[in-house]
């Protein structure tokens, strides 16, 4: 009958729906946007590394060339770097001339150089290497946390309906 409906819906509470999840969204935004800083400061580091190593293979190659010419003309490796010596053809010189001792330690300091660019060029590809895969980590942990916002908003999605309902219900 409708009095006994009536009673059983004035008896009737709706169940207690509570909409969870609202602290966990706002800790994985903030873990968000830290990770967007922190993956916006790698690529600042991994842009660098590349320019420094571009910078680095470019002075390599310069000095590869500046060698060749001297080879080409019998410099780099035929300069008797013995003191008081003529670097050119090797005869014995009273005194040294200033501008021998000059093109010595310029040849020396263009070996040098040659071969401490040589030799950073390895830590500097580690190095980039390492900071892709940070980067790779933090997109990770950035689309994960994404996802776990998007679980939270459709477990709530279902909540929101389920209290709907329940409101549609209390009205009737």
């Amino acid at each position: 009958s409708v009095r006994s409906a009536l009673k059983e819906a004035c008896l009737w509470n709706p169940v207690d729906v509570r909409i969870t999840g609202m602290d966990r969204i706002s800790y994985l935004q903030t873990q968000i946007h830290n990770d967007q800083v922190a993956l916006e400061n790698c690529d600042i580091d991994i842009r660098n590394a590349k320019e420094f190593l571009n910078e680095n293979s470019g002075y390599s190659s310069e000095v590869l060339h500046q060698i060749s010419r001297l080879q080409s003309i019998g410099l780099f490796h035929a300069i008797d770097f013995t003191e008081n010596h003529c670097p050119l053809c090797s005869a014995e010189l009273s005194q040294p001339l200033p501008c021998a001792t000059d093109i010595q330690n310029a040849v020396k300091r263009l070996s040098e150089n040659l071969s401490s660019a040589k030799r950073d060029q390895p830590q500097i590809n580690s190095y980039i290497e390492q900071l892709q895969k940070e980067r790779q980590k933090i997109t990770n942990r950035i689309k994960t946390a994404k996802a776990d916002i998007e679980a939270i908003y459709a477990e709530n999605k279902e909540t929101i309906a389920f209290k709907d309902l329940n409101a549609r219900r209390a009205r009737i």
